[in-house]
């Protein structure tokens, strides 16, 4: 099943979007705001978040042994599934009207499709481009000559502190890591962290030193989940180049795998070092409630350094980037 959806309120409870229910198969909105795919029953389920107010593409597919689920395009769940069959054959519903104590779905749901087999990342993404800037989503693709391009100004910019615009790319540079943002509509993207030096990309050489495997499948050149929101009694410190043009000193990305477990990077593009704070909700990144988490650091040569072994509930970073530098965490549940 694919479709379109924008929620524009909370509801109350669950509230049905698309299939014939949890017993069969189905995809609910609850009022924590994620989104639930079900086969079978209940318990057998993936779920992730969605935002308010804004269209997103959700994605979910069984193939007889397992589920999984896309928001946008991006692979945010994967599961064996405790049932092989599906007792069908009732009647399929886009939302429900239903007893007048059910919970209703308050929102947009566009394109609906249903699938007689299961899908592939391939065809989830191809549904997402095609459909993307009708639903006011902006969707990044990679293009190897714009790529070759930005690791040359990366080493060749004349300025020691040097940024050029391309297009729908941002690129900002100084004598040790280059950095490339994507702009749309909808905001900004970080798609690249360059080590100058060792002309390596970070985002991709991150991800190869990961302990385990299922971590691969961090989409870092992908959307991003969401980034943090930074606490701190002092405004952020904004740095200017040409054309009056501000960016903030600090920018983050956070990039959930497919194993459930999250990637956060935080960015320093300003001299001095930047002291910070940031809170995350677990349910809110699509970690399970209740989880007990652990937190690495990735240093700069790719080892890994515990941060945290066992935190509950509201997870604080707190944590200081150095100029013109990069902090990598990296969370998973134990």
């Amino acid at each position: 099943m694919t479709a379109w959806v924008k929620p524009t309120r909370k509801g109350e409870g669950e509230a049905h979007l698309l299939g014939e229910g949890m017993s069969q198969f189905a995809i609910t909105y609850y009022n924590t705001q994620f989104c639930h795919f079900y086969i079978g029953s209940g318990g057998n389920h993936l779920k992730d978040y969605l935002t308010m107010n804004k269209w997103q593409h959700v994605a979910a597919s069984f193939d007889g042994k397992r589920m999984k689920m896309w928001i946008d395009g991006r692979v945010v769940g994967g599961r064996d599934s405790d049932t092989e069959t599906i007792s069908s054959g009732g009647t399929f519903h886009i939302s429900s009207a239903g007893p007048p104590d059910m919970p209703r779905f308050k929102g947009l749901i566009d394109n609906v499709r249903l699938y007689n087999r299961g899908i592939t990342d391939e065809e989830v993404l191809k549904l997402v481009t095609a459909e993307a800037q009708d639903h006011d989503l902006g969707v990044m693709i990679a293009n190897p000559e714009s790529a070759e391009a930005t690791v040359q100004f990366f080493h060749e910019h004349p300025n020691p502190i040097d940024h050029r615009e391309v297009d729908n790319r941002i690129l900002l540079a100084n004598d040790r890591i280059g950095i490339e943002f994507h702009r749309s509509d909808t905001g900004f993207q970080l798609s690249g962290l360059y080590d100058i030096a060792n002309r390596h990309d970070f985002l991709a050489r991150v991800v190869d030193y990961y302990k385990n495997p299922t971590t691969r499948e961090f989409l870092a050149y992908g959307r991003l989940v969401r980034p943090l929101e930074f606490e701190s009694s002092d405004a952020m410190p904004m740095l200017e180049y040409a054309k009056g043009w501000t960016v903030p000193a600090l920018s983050s990305g956070v990039f959930l795998s497919e194993a459930g477990e999250l990637c956060v990077f935080v960015v320093n593009a300003s001299r001095d070092e930047q002291v910070w704070k940031a809170s995350i909700d677990p349910m809110r990144y699509g970690l399970p409630e209740g989880a007990t988490l652990q937190v690495e650091e990735i240093e700069f040569d790719g080892k890994v350094r515990t941060f945290e072994k066992s935190a509950r509930g509201a997870l604080n970073l707190e944590h200081s980037t150095p100029g013109r530098g990069f902090s990598v965490f990296h969370i998973s549940s134990v």
